[in-house]
């Protein structure tokens, strides 16, 4: 059985990071980045759907975009939500520490299922206030692709990695 890991993992928030100009602000306000990093799930993800809880952390680069001179960046953050290791729905905050010693808070929705996951939000404070924030989400369980047969185990899938790329 493939196994395909798409759940609560609220780290997709970040994962490409696209931030997009809000209203009244110049077109070229946004922001683009790439991120890799990890995340801890508890209790780990089964076939069977139910409530759980992420932590993530991260490391954005090759930004560009906005003008700020933001070129790259940390992300850390949680999410909860249900979920499985094939689909889920997470409500997600992050905060990402730019290069350029500014930061921003970010909050959103994760949708999962198969394929990629999908996550929209908004920064709701710091620099980009406003900004919408989209991404799409690769997750890769720890120890590789063996690593999804977690999901059959009592304790489930507890570790991911994870890196993305802008819409």
């Amino acid at each position: 059985m493939k196994h395909r890991l798409v759940v609560v993992i609220g780290a997709s928030i970040v994962l490409g990071v696209l931030l997009l100009p809000g209203s009244g602000q110049a077109a070229n306000a946004g922001e683009a980045c790439q991120i890799a990093g990890s995340a801890t799930i508890t209790p780990g993800l089964t076939l069977k759907p139910h409530s759980g809880t992420v932590s993530f952390s991260g490391n954005l680069t090759n930004c560009h975009g906005s003008g700020k001179g933001i070129t790259s960046g940390s992300v850390t953050g949680s999410a909860s939500g249900l979920g499985s290791c094939e689909a889920g729905k997470s409500h997600l905050s992050a905060t990402i520490s730019w290069n350029n010693g500014t930061s921003s808070s970010v909050s959103g929705v994760l949708v999962s299922g198969p394929g990629p996951a999908i996550t929209e939000g908004k920064v709701t404070s710091g620099a980009l206030q406003g900004a919408p924030v989209i991404a799409i989400v690769a997750f890769q369980p720890a120890g590789g692709p063996t690593g999804a047969t977690a999901c059959n185990k009592s304790t489930g899938l507890t570790s991911v990695t994870f890196q993305g790329v802008t819409l």
